[in-house]
């Protein structure tokens, strides 16, 4: 549906107060629209990292337990055990046999036999990232093959941590019920919104009664103010580096009073953790043994692998306390089982040859003493990686004063000595601090973020948001026009709500007026579109995306009644996770809303047959100009696949008086290799070409819609025609129920405008014209960004 925006200017409102610790507090700020009271007497924190799962509690009161209590777990005297499930199945559903550096241990020991018996999965945390698949399967750590469901798997492995749990928490708080507690799970700061939903639904599902959703640089920065209050005074900016297994986040903060912080930039970050440490170790090794590139591959599979892997974390964490009595000697001798004593003595000889200045020793019983440097240098790559981010952002940071930001640090890559002195000295201007135990910050400020979930009273927006609307075409020369069923030519525009880097109080609304086109249009479909520019206009403009989700307000009231007497409000809410979208019909009670991702919708793929006119008036300069046209949008198309695997399909018709299939149905990228040469002139007729189109779409079909890929029609002409209106009709009626969508184009300024705009009207498509060559290839390169950013999907 299509309907017409008259913004209103929105108006903010004051945020919720910020909660205080007692036995009601304020749940789930960061998951939902609104704030619930609620009694709790106990707040539980899990951290379940990439590496590493742990979790922490206090008494909401903090009359018990005035700081929070650090988990225990077998074999380790940290407050996190290794990510790592041993499951089985059984009669009644798969069951956790063994998590954490038990189940390291018990696979270690295990022959193939056991080990075929049951499930093994580690380090699959930020399997959650992107899109929050929810149908994403997770593959054993030593048998690929076998698989179970992502979101089954992290739903047992939260039971697993809740029992435990529960089990310390009743030391404390004997009889303690799990509904008293106000659980908290942390998710790094740079996941989209659709991971943390998934993350909060698989809690949910483990019977967590109720779940909070912690930003883990966020929840440091509230533990920070314990060991380094000398450091804060009002007004004070510094950045939270969270540095932990998998990911570094990044975010900057402003301290405003003990209960108050402020976000001054968006979070940022990548996959630069401690882990990245250990698989560049493992490439080293591989860089000398595996030749053939399957040496490395096959001894993962296998059970001794691991003990290599425990060798590598060992050896890493005496490089950051600064141990170096045998520190790259490595066991390799199980691990790579397919090497026997000569080729490993050969191969390491090969490899001093040609690496002077990286010498491996080859030792007794297959040992490998590495370069005293390589697990330095390693360290110090992903430090280099980090404070090469943080200084960008220093640059970044809007600062009200001439006093430098300082830079605090947190995480278990935060405990290494090497990598927390690469970026001391890295930064010589700036304050590099980091709490007595950086390991545990995260869990302690997630137990203080689930009773004061208000601490972070303004969040800078990570996003330009957007609301699809229309206005008249005339507006807006060079755009994709539709037409209304009363003829109007509209074209598709965007009403911004906020800006990227905006800064908005928590739960702040944002609003606009909207009017349905007609007086009689009682269905209207809200959707939001997002990017990284602060200004955008169109939805087919590079880099604007069309997020999951929408609003769609049925059965608008007063039918029939003037169009400024039905506006429908709509207003937009920012918390930490989702997008809360709301709207209101003036002069009713009806109201809807939703909830939505703030992430985008997965690329889907195409097959776009083009119909484009070869008569006698398309000839010299004219035909060349559609060959770069045609190129152009193949090339925009391409362009969102920078890894070359795009899977469009695509065919090209040509038409005169007749038409032919110039290149049948095959790979998109192909029309790249393989251009239009020859013309064959003659008369136009658009019944021709559309009846030969509907044939190789009818091919291209066959038993499997397309393959899952969306049929696109572009029909492009220079002349005049009276025909092709039933052949048009005729397409739609064959393809609608896969979604087709229709573009015409209209070429120079002797075409028939009035006939293709009928053909484009009769099918609810799309219509635009190119005078010469230069407006042609832009109308072609809009068609391909409009596919890329799937904005006709949203009306």
């Amino acid at each position: 549906m299509y309907h017409r925006s008259f913004p209103t200017k929105s108006v903010p409102t004051v945020s919720a107060p910020v909660s205080t610790p007692s036995v009601k507090i304020k749940s789930s700020a960061s998951m939902h629209g609104s704030m619930r009271v609620e009694t709790k007497l106990v707040c539980c924190a899990i951290d379940f990292g990439t590496s590493g799962t742990g979790f922490a509690f206090r008494d909401i009161a903090g009359v018990v337990l005035p700081s929070a209590v650090l988990s225990i777990w077998q074999y380790t005297s940290s407050p996190k055990t290794l990510t790592e499930v041993i499951i089985k199945e059984t009669p009644t559903g798969p069951v956790v046999i063994a998590f954490g550096i038990e189940a390291r241990n018990m696979v270690k020991n295990m022959d193939d036999e056991e080990r075929r018996g049951i499930y093994h999965f580690r380090q699959f945390k930020m399997q959650l990232e992107g899109e929050g698949d929810r149908n994403k399967q997770l593959s054993d750590a030593e048998f690929p093959h076998r698989t179970m469901s992502l979101e089954r798997v992290i739903q047992k492995v939260v039971e697993f941590v809740r029992d435990q749990a529960m089990t310390q928490m009743s030391r404390f708080f004997p009889n303690l019920s799990e509904t008293s507690v106000q659980w908290v799970v942390t998710v790094p700061a740079i996941w989209d919104q659709a991971a943390r939903l998934m993350m909060r639904d698989t809690c949910l599902q483990a019977h967590l009664s109720d779940v909070m959703i912690a930003l883990e640089p966020e929840a440091a920065s509230l533990a920070i103010r314990k060991d380094l209050q000398s450091e804060l005074t009002p007004g004070t900016v510094y950045l939270m580096v969270d540095a932990g297994g998998g990911t570094v986040d990044i975010t900057v903060h402003q301290y405003l009073s003990p209960t108050e912080l402020r976000e001054l930039y968006p979070p940022s970050g990548g996959m630069w953790g401690s882990t990245k440490v250990n698989s560049d170790v493992i490439s080293f090794i591989g860089s000398i043994f595996d030749e053939r590139g399957d040496v490395i591959e096959q001894a993962k599979q296998d059970a001794d692998w691991l003990v290599l892997e425990d060798d590598i974390e060992t050896k890493k964490i005496s490089a950051e306390v600064g141990y170096i009595q045998n520190l790259g000697v490595l066991c390799i001798k199980n691990a790579l089982v397919k090497l026997n004593k000569p080729t490993f003595s050969a191969l390491i000889d090969k490899w001093n040859l040609s690496h002077p200045e990286q010498q491996v020793k080859n030792l007794q019983n297959m040992k490998l003493r590495l370069p005293p440097s390589v697990f330095n240098d390693l360290i110090t790559k992903q430090a280099q990686i980090t404070s090469n981010h943080v200084q960008h952002l220093i640059n970044e940071i809007p600062l009200e004063t001439k006093v430098l930001p300082k830079v605090f640090m947190v995480g278990g890559f935060a405990a290494s000595s090497i990598y927390r002195n690469f970026i001391q000295k890295a930064l010589p201007d700036h304050v590099v601090k980091w709490p007595n135990n950086p390991i545990s910050a995260v869990l302690e400020g997630a137990v203080e973020f689930g009773i004061q979930p208000m601490s972070i009273t303004q969040r800078c927006v990570p996003y330009t948001y957007a609301v699809l609307t229309s206005e008249l075409a005339s507006k807006h020369p060079g755009q994709l026009t539709f037409l209304t069923e009363q003829g109007q030519k509209r074209c598709h525009v965007l009403k911004t709500f906020v800006r990227y880097r905006d800064n908005l109080e928590i739960e702040e609304p944002t609003s606009a007026t909207f009017y349905p086109l007609t007086p009689t249009q009682e269905t209207v479909l809200f959707s939001v579109f997002k990017s990284k520019k602060k200004d955008i206009l169109y939805p087919n403009d590079p880099d604007v995306f069309l997020v999951k989700g929408g609003l769609e307000v049925r059965n608008i009231p007063n039918v029939g009644a003037r169009v400024e007497e039905r506006a429908i409000n709509v207003t937009l809410k920012f918390g930490a996770t989702l997008i809360h979208v709301e709207a209101e019909a003036t002069g009713s009670s009806a109201s809807w809303s939703e909830s939505i991702y703030s992430n985008p919708l997965s690329q889907p793929l195409y097959h776009i047959a083009f119909c484009l006119d070869e008569s006698g008036s398309m000839k010299g300069t004219k035909w060349e100009e559609l060959k770069e046209a045609v190129n152009a949008f193949v090339t925009r198309r391409l362009e969102k696949f920078p890894d070359g695997n795009c899977g469009d399909t695509a065919c090209i018709v040509t038409y005169s008086s007749t038409a032919r299939i110039r290149r049948p149905n095959g790979p998109l990228s192909s029309l790249q290799r393989h251009p239009l040469h020859s013309r064959s002139g003659g008369g136009t007729s658009f019944a021709a070409g559309l009846k030969l189109c509907d044939t190789a779409l009818m091919q291209a079909r066959g038993t499997n819609n397309f393959g899952g890929r969306t049929p696109i029609l572009i029909l492009m002409s220079d002349g005049l025609c009276k025909n092709g209106l039933a052949e048009m009709k005729l397409i739609h009626s064959h393809y609608k129920d896969c979604g087709l969508k229709t573009f015409v184009v209209g070429f120079g300024t002797d075409v028939d405008t009035a006939q293709l705009e009928s053909l484009a009207a009769a099918v609810g498509g799309y219509i635009s014209f190119g005078r010469n060559g230069t407006e042609l290839l832009h109308a072609f390169t809009h068609i391909s960004s409009s596919l890329c950013s799937q904005f006709f999907n949203s009306v």
